[in-house]
Parts: C-alpha cells; structure tokens; sequence
C-alpha cells in the first residue's frame, strides 16, 4: 500500500517563492513625472483661478470708478457750459457799456459841428454809418455843416447826398429854406444800431 503524506514535513523541501520582479525605472521616472506635472497644473490652475478673482474685483472696482468719472465729466461739462453763458453775457454787458456812450458822443460832436442856422430832422445811426436829414436857412449853411464834419476827428467819408431848395411852411407864412441829407463814417466802428427823430 501507498502512502502518502500531505502533511508537510520539515524535511521535505519547499517551493520557493519567485522573486517579485523590479519595476522598470522608466516606468516609476513616468509616473513621477505625471504626479509632478498634475501637482504642476493643480498648482497653476489654483493661481489662475486666484489671479482671474484679483482681476475680476479689479475689474468691477474701475468699472465703478469709471461711471463715477464719467458723472463728474458730465457735470464738468454742464459747469463749462454754464461759465461760457455766463462770458458771454459779460461780454455783451461789456459791449453795451463800450457803446452806450457812443450815441451821445455823436449827437455830442453833431452839435458842435452845427451852425446856426441848420436843424436836423433825422438822424440815423447804423453800425459805423451815419445819415444825417434836415433843412437849413442857405446853401452856404448846408456846406459849412458839410465841411465842418470833414474837419472833425470823429467821422470821416462825409458825403453831401442831397441840397434842395424847398418851401416850408412856417408860423405866418412859407419860408423858402433848402433840404439836405450827409451820409458820413463814425470813427469808433463798434457803434450799435440807434435812430434819434426830432
């Protein structure tokens, strides 16, 4: 009979166990890399997400500085519109004051040249341009009315328009006297617009 013995036995040799095999460094140089480069780009993908929140409130905070910009310019502007109304109200106020003495300052220098027996009827004063409409006693008088306003330092380009020997009636009877017109320069050419009737 056979017997067989399967209980081990300290004298019956054991198998041995294969030796684990080395694993390749290639293999473990290629997942340290691939761990290196994941904590690489989990690093890099946190700093990113950091920096695009830094950029995002950056952001929002000069968008609010803008609009607040934006409203002072706004009110800059209306302030620039309101001091260039308020110049040019200055200088028409000027304006007025420069030229309010011219009128009395032609009327002024009319009566000086004016003889004795010349009178005005209408006097009109345009810009610089100045006619002058009345009648007089003598021819003569009309051109030493004439003549008198070439003299002068106030006009200049004096011009006889018009002498007419017309009949005017008068308080007893009709007076034979002579109509002219004078159209002439006033020196001072920011003179405005007047009409002085007598």
């Amino acid at each position: 009979m056979i017997r067989i013995n399967l209980l081990p036995s300290d004298k019956r040799p054991r198998k041995r166990k294969k030796a684990a095999k080395e694993i390749p460094t290639i293999i473990i140089g290629l997942i340290a890399s691939l761990l290196i480069s994941l904590i690489a780009a989990g690093t890099g993908i946190y700093l990113l997400n950091n920096k695009i929140t830094m950029l995002t409130k950056d952001k929002v905070q000069k968008t609010a500085k803008l609009e607040t910009l934006k409203q002072q310019i706004k009110e800059v502007e209306a302030m620039k519109k309101k001091i260039g109304k308020v110049e040019a109200n200055k200088k028409a106020i000027e304006e007025l004051r420069a030229n309010q003495s011219i009128p009395v300052r032609v009327i002024d220098e009319i009566s000086k040249a004016l003889p004795e027996n010349v009178w005005i009827k209408l006097l009109t004063l345009n810009g610089s341009n100045l006619s002058l409409e009345g009648v007089a006693m003598t021819n003569d008088d009309v051109v030493t009315f004439v003549n008198n306003f070439k003299h002068s330092k106030s006009f200049k380009d004096t011009y006889l328009v018009k002498s007419l020997e017309v009949a005017e009636k008068g308080e007893k009877d009709v007076v034979k006297v002579y109509s002219f017109g004078i159209t002439m320069l006033v020196v001072n050419p920011e003179a405005k617009s007047a009409e002085i009737k007598s």
